[in-house]
């Protein structure tokens, strides 16, 4: 599904893996003292609540709307997210990448 939500995303301009291009983005416009940073986050620290709005299945609501995705897939993804938040110890784990450096001047 992830697939489909990026081909969705890149037929609106955007780049659902810039974060992997983001040091060579900046390193060619000039930056300097380029640094990347892995900025981990995960429920058992600040709760499940916090991912929800990420796990929402209908947020894929318009690749129904653009024929990437069937109803019944939609669906199931729903389930699978209740199933998940229903189970004894459900956990998240997101990785974020930040990359910052210096403009010369």
């Amino acid at each position: 599904m992830l697939e489909k939500y990026g081909q969705a995303q890149a037929a609106q301009g955007g780049n659902r893996r810039v974060g992997r291009s983001l040091w060579r983005l900046l390193k060619s416009a000039g930056f300097e003292n380029v640094d990347l940073e892995v900025v981990p986050a995960h429920s058992d620290d600040i709760g499940i609540e916090s991912f929800l709005p990420q796990i929402d299945p209908d947020r894929l609501l318009p690749l129904v709307k653009f024929g990437l995705m069937t109803e019944t897939e939609l669906e199931n993804l729903r389930g699978s997210r209740e199933k998940f938040l229903s189970s004894a110890n459900p956990y998240i784990l997101t990785l974020s990448l930040m990359v910052c450096g210096e403009k010369p001047k």
